[in-house]
């Protein structure tokens, strides 16, 4: 009996987790500092600032340019580029219902997945499928960092991901191919690191 196509196996290591972490992240109210990150996302699908509002007193065309409660470059705000965009993008495709709120976190939950499924599936195939669900359950709070407004997965997706394209580089047949391959993976550990780096908020 041959074993699973690569695409179904994929498939299931990235579908597990999304599954069990989609039902509660679609249950669970968004926790107060995860939140955080999520009005900066908002702001700048409505109107194109890096900032938050801390209270519903809306701005009038008289209005303080910088008024009190509008804060740009939130420095207690400790996840930053990557995740916001994307949770822009979420907020902008679909509102800001669970759903697109949950949504960012929800993809970077699937890139951890498939970029763990690479780096495994050539050693184990079911390891490779159950790894991603597995190490997500092994770590600290996991449906509270997981899901919600964190960072803290958007990050650690990022730095599997720049892991995955180092071993990729070394499996590469051709000099253009690996070159290619490092310069990606420097891009995904860059990215982490903006993730959850909020130096820019704090100047």
């Amino acid at each position: 009996m041959s074993p699973p196509p690569p695409a179904l196996r994929l498939g299931a290591a990235v579908l597990l987790p999304l599954v069990l972490f989609g039902v509660a992240a679609l249950r669970t109210p968004m926790h107060i500092d995860g939140a955080m990150n999520l009005p900066v996302a908002q702001r700048l699908v409505d109107r194109g600032e890096y900032a938050r509002q801390y209270d519903s007193v809306p701005p009038t065309p008289d209005a303080d340019p910088d008024p009190p409660w509008v804060r740009f470059h939130p420095s207690e705000v400790q996840t930053n580029g990557p995740f916001v965009f994307v949770a822009a993008a979420a907020v902008g495709l679909l509102g800001t219902g669970q759903l697109g709120l949950q949504a960012a976190n929800l993809a970077f939950l699937g890139l951890f997945a498939a970029a763990v499924w690479w780096l495994l599936d050539r050693a184990s195939r079911l390891v490779a499928v159950v790894a991603p669900t597995v190490v997500l359950l092994l770590l600290p709070s996991p449906f509270k960092n997981a899901i919600g407004g964190f960072g803290e997965i958007p990050a650690l997706s990022l730095v599997v991901l720049a892991v995955a394209l180092l071993a990729w580089a070394g499996r590469a047949g051709d000099d253009r191919t690996a070159l290619r391959a490092v310069t990606g993976s420097l891009l995904a550990a860059g990215l982490a690191v903006v993730t959850k780096t909020y130096v820019v908020g704090a100047l």
